[in-house]
Parts: structure tokens; sequence; C-alpha cells
């Protein structure tokens, strides 16, 4: 009963982004089994976190500075690494 509560205490942790952070976005609609293939990336970006729409939305912008329309839930987002390093703005990702 306790590795329950645990387990259900780690689900609902919300994740903390800033603004200028670079973020990846989980691509839901290639998610499910057989619309993949073994090799396609799951994830889409590298995004910009703009701004904060409530407590656990972001707006996100593409690098070139073209906003999305909508915000994005902060549980389909995870932070950018590029080797060890996190990568804030300022640095060129290629």
């Amino acid at each position: 009963m306790e590795k329950e509560a645990g387990t259900r205490k780690n689900a609902a942790r919300l994740r903390s982004f800033n603004k200028g952070d670079l973020g990846l976005m989980r691509d839901n609609i290639n998610k499910k089994p057989g619309k993949h293939g073994k090799f396609y990336s799951l994830w889409l970006g590298p995004y910009i976190i703009e701004s904060m729409a409530g407590p656990n939305s972001f707006y996100l912008s593409h690098l070139d500075g073209e906003k999305l329309p909508l915000p994005v839930n902060g549980q389909i987002l995870k932070l950018f690494f590029k080797g060890n390093i996190l990568c804030p703005l300022g640095i060129q990702v290629n």
C-alpha cells in the first residue's frame, strides 16, 4: 500500500521550466505502437519556453522565433540537453 502511494506522488510531480529554457515536446500522434519505426524519435523540437500560460502550461516558440498558437501542457515537455550540458537560449543548437 505504501509503495502505491509513493508511485502516485511521483507521477503527479510538476516540472519546473523557466523562460528561455529549451525543451522537447512529446509527439503524441506517433506514440502508439505501429505508428512509428524503431528509430523514430518520439520527441519534437527543441522549442524555446516563452512564458507560462497557467500552473503547468507553457507557450512555446521555434528556434527561429515563430510562436506556437496554443499553450502546451508541462506533462508532455522535458528539458533539452545537448551532451551533458543544459542549453540556455544563447547557445546555437544544430
